[in-house]
């Protein structure tokens, strides 16, 4: 059962960065893994883990409360990715096999970044238009293997924080140290190319936090670094990735003041709702009558005016709050809180400096992004949380294994 377990584990890492269908796979996979530990008594949930499962409760409840509630509980199901972090947590393999999970992780990445490369340079939007576009460099931010260049930043700047994590604080093998910094580059390019800007600002707080080991002067260092690289690469680099910078500031941008205009719009709908919310799943049913009044304020660059996003509000807590009312969002933050703290007690430095990371990527980019309902996005933070979390012990079997392993090395060491 283990061997078919890691082989699933090291799918889900090959998967993270190119495939949200093998992702499912293998996630698929693992849950039954942990249905059977659940069931046989063989797990123990974590602090988090409690917390997630009692969060998801909630939103039943909110469901049933909803006046969409039909919607609401077909829509339940919307939160299967953040049930990683259980499936995570239930894998007692998996921190013995961390190294081949962040290596195949490492590959996805740095093909992911290849296909970034074509598009970004060729202005090429993969794969309709192969192997060359008609756009200039940088015009068409890049995608890779996802459907849109938000998913594709959010993925490559969670994955690239964590195997950087590996990679500074580690203690792989030299192979596997190379293949870990060559992936950390692509992933910055990656990013880079995503023209993510949400993720682009998300990626200098967790700077910090992935350096706070090594102590300020580096954090300092590396800032000055990046700023003279970012300052280059907007210098030298296409007209079009220094306009996209530059638009993050502009409020009167497009895509700045409907994000503006749906979080004003989102508030008044929390404010009818306060307590149940909405329901999960019903935002684009209920939404309409609250962003109305503001769709005239909206210019989009072909000459419309009104909103393009209309399945959710472009904030992760924002749409918690819609979702599941101020009670859900409070337990969502306590479960933030809670992750956060088993992350920074992880034993493991490459785990703890690496995972908190890139938790810090998720939670800025929910400031600007409903991230946690992107499928890919979700499922590879919330596993790595998982693989965080403390150690389930082992089942009886794999204590056999595992002391017998021992045994046998100790006879050895003895010369026996």
């Amino acid at each position: 059962m283990a061997e078919v377990e890691i082989f699933f584990l090291g799918l889900l890492g090959l998967a993270s960065c190119a495939s949200i269908a093998a992702d499912n796979v293998a996630l698929v996979a693992l849950s039954f893994f942990f249905l059977f530990r659940l069931v046989t008594g063989r797990w123990r949930p974590s602090p988090p883990a409690i917390l997630l499962v009692v969060f998801f409760a909630w939103n039943a409840v909110s469901a049933l409360a909803s006046p969409l509630r039909s919607e609401a509980l077909k829509s339940i199901p919307n939160y299967w990715a953040w049930s990683a972090l259980l499936t995570a947590s239930a894998i007692p393999a998996s921190r013995r096999k961390l190294d081949q999970f962040a290596a195949l992780m490492s590959v996805s990445a740095i093909a992911s970044a290849v296909v970034a490369m074509l598009e970004f340079f060729t202005g090429a939007d993969w794969p309709q238009k192969m192997p060359f576009g008609d756009a200039p460099d940088g015009a068409i931010p890049a995608n890779a293997f996802f459907s849109t260049h938000l998913t594709y930043g959010g993925v490559i700047a969670i994955a690239g924080f964590f195997l950087a994590g590996r990679a500074i604080y580690g203690d792989d093998k030299k192979a596997i140290k190379v293949l870990l910094w060559v992936a950390t580059a692509a992933c910055g390019f990656g990013l880079v190319a995503s023209e993510a800007r949400t993720y682009w600002v998300a990626a200098v707080f967790a700077m910090a936090v992935l350096l706070c080991g090594k102590g300020w002067k580096r954090i300092a260092a590396a800032s000055g670094i990046l700023l003279v690289a970012g300052t280059l690469a907007l210098a030298i680099g296409p007209a079009a990735l220094r306009g996209r910078a530059l638009s993050t500031f502009d409020l009167s941008n497009a895509s700045s003041a409907e994000r503006i205009c749906l979080w004003i719009s989102g508030l008044k709908m929390v404010e009818e709702r306060p307590i149940f919310g909405w329901g999960v799943g019903t935002y684009q049913e209920a939404s309409p009558p609250y962003k109305a009044p503001y769709a005239g304020r909206i210019h989009q660059p072909d000459g419309s005016t009104g909103f393009q996003t209309t399945c959710h509000a472009h904030n992760q807590y924002l749409m918690v709050a819609i979702h599941s009312g101020l009670v859900g969002l409070g337990l969502f933050l306590a479960f933030v809180v809670l992750a956060f703290r088993a992350a920074w007690r992880n034993p493991d430095a490459g785990i703890k400096y690496g995972t908190a990371a890139a938790l810090a990527v998720f939670l800025i980019g929910g400031f600007f992004e409903y991230n946690g309902g992107d499928a890919e996005v979700a499922t590879l933070i919330f596993f790595l949380l998982g693989l965080a979390m403390p150690a389930t012990p082992l089942s009886r079997d794999s204590t056999k294994t595992v002391a017998a392993s021992g045994g046998e090395q100790t006879a050895k060491s003895a010369g026996l």
